[in-house]
């Protein structure tokens, strides 16, 4: 990772960079976003919008977990990533085997894979609702995140082997 604060300084003043620790070290709870901005222009409005919204408290378990997370957590998130990366194989091979018509897009920086289902020629919302209704698999349907192409659907990573393997177990029987 490289902070595009490190990038060119001239533009500094005129980047404002938000962040958390939440998503990836699992911490959303712990109100630990944190906005740096070097402008004192710009500081002062992101300071009163901040405050007019009530959304300034941090939590000391919040300073906490972000300093640990960021200071302590190296080996963690390597291990995270390859089992992440382990799941989207086992999705891979899984529709590679069974559905071969189906695609699997690349995984960039994210534990939530697309899948290009468009071949079944059925909505991504009723793919959606087969899915939960016969499989009892709550996926992401792309109408959502508004995909301009209909049946692509999104499935969490972000789970144990044995559990990605039930849900795609189920999906294969409701497919």
């Amino acid at each position: 990772f490289t902070s595009f604060l490190n990038i060119d300084k001239s533009y500094n003043d005129r980047i404002i960079l938000i962040r958390s620790a939440s998503k990836t070290f699992n911490t959303a709870g712990l109100k630990n976003a944190y906005i740096v901005c070097q402008n004192k222009e710009f500081r002062k409005r992101i300071d009163r919008q901040v405050n007019i919204n009530e959304i300034c408290d941090v939590t000391s378990f919040g300073v906490a977990a972000t300093i640990a997370a960021y200071t302590q957590c190296d080996d963690w998130i390597v291990e995270l990533n390859d089992y992440i990366q382990e799941n989207y194989q086992i999705l891979c091979t899984f529709i590679k085997e069974n559905y071969p018509d189906f695609k699997v897009a690349k995984l960039e920086s994210t534990y939530l894979a697309w899948i290009d289902m468009s071949k079944l020629n059925m909505s991504s919302e009723k793919i959606k609702s087969l899915l939960l209704k016969k499989a009892k698999v709550l996926i992401n349907d792309g109408d959502m995140y508004r995909s301009p192409n209909e049946g692509f659907i999104r499935i969490n990573l972000g789970c144990t082997h044995a559990t990605l393997k039930e849900a795609l177990n189920r999906f294969k029987n409701a497919i």
